[in-house]
């Protein structure tokens, strides 16, 4: 029975995020809408005084400094995420609840990419931003024949690394009591955002799209456990009806995929 709950949950991860990234490289845009969205952010930002991707590329623009930041923009992505599920599913506290909210957050990034194909600072000319993976080296790079292909490079807003980034921090932080430790998991997030900036992939604003993203399945996840509730509730008070009156037919179609609590106690008519 454990092996079969492990092999059905490593089933429908890998299921979803393959759909993910079909369905994220299948949307493409084109550039010239790309670009103008991109034209659209910065204006957004100057307007908001928080244009400032290239002053923070700039200073972190040392070898010793942003090649380690790239090699945290490339692996951690989805071996931290995948570290983390896995310790929630080990230890089995509202996993269930927490894998949703990773999901909806990943849905809804979908949803961004689709109506707001996005052009990233490294692609967009004429601000000095760079490509800090390719500059600088990386274990992989969007420039690469093996990942250019696969990668639809207009999907930028919400920034799914750090919307991944966020829910880490949140799992963590509703998991774990030790202060140390969610010490961490809010360093992760900050060093993401870092990241994700001093690369050149994405602008502020897509952070603050990732914060969105992940608030809404978060209570997306919340909303969908409270209705699974209401519905086990329901379901077990039918039983409950049925067995008070004695009606075998009842129990049978009303709890025919539960199991009855032998140590409960017994129901006096």
């Amino acid at each position: 029975m454990r092996h079969a709950r492990w092999i059905r949950e490593i089933l429908l991860i890998v299921a979803v995020y393959v759909g993910y990234s079909l369905v994220r490289s299948a949307l493409g845009g084109s550039s010239g809408l790309a670009g103008d969205n991109a034209q659209r952010i910065i204006s957004i930002e100057r307007a908001l005084g928080i244009f400032h991707e290239r002053s923070v590329q700039q200073f972190l623009d040392d070898p010793s400094v942003i090649r380690p930041i790239n090699t945290f923009y490339a692996l951690a992505h989805f071996s931290v995420t995948l570290g983390v599920l896995l310790g929630l599913f080990l230890r089995r506290s509202d996993y269930s609840l927490r894998r949703n909210a990773i999901m909806a957050t990943t849905a809804l990034a979908l949803v961004g990419y689709a109506l707001f194909p996005l052009m990233p600072p490294r692609l967009y000319p004429g601000d000095g931003i760079i490509d800090s993976l390719a500059v600088h080296g990386a274990p992989w790079t969007y420039t690469r024949e093996s990942a250019g292909p696969i990668s639809n490079q207009f999907s930028a807003m919400p920034s799914l690394h750090v919307a991944w980034a966020l829910w880490c921090t949140w799992a963590v932080w509703q998991e774990v009591r030790r202060g140390w430790i969610r010490t961490v998991a809010i360093g992760y997030s900050a060093m993401a955002i870092v990241a994700v900036i001093a690369t050149g992939n994405h602008f502020v604003l897509d952070i603050a799209g990732a914060a969105i993203v992940v608030t809404v399945g978060i209570i997306a996840a919340h909303f969908w456990a409270r209705r699974s509730e209401g519905s086990a509730s329901e379901h077990s008070e039918a039983v409950v009806a049925a067995v008070d009156s004695d009606d075998v037919g009842g129990v049978v179609a009303a709890g025919a995929a539960r199991k009855v609590d032998r140590e409960a106690p017994e129901v006096v008519g």
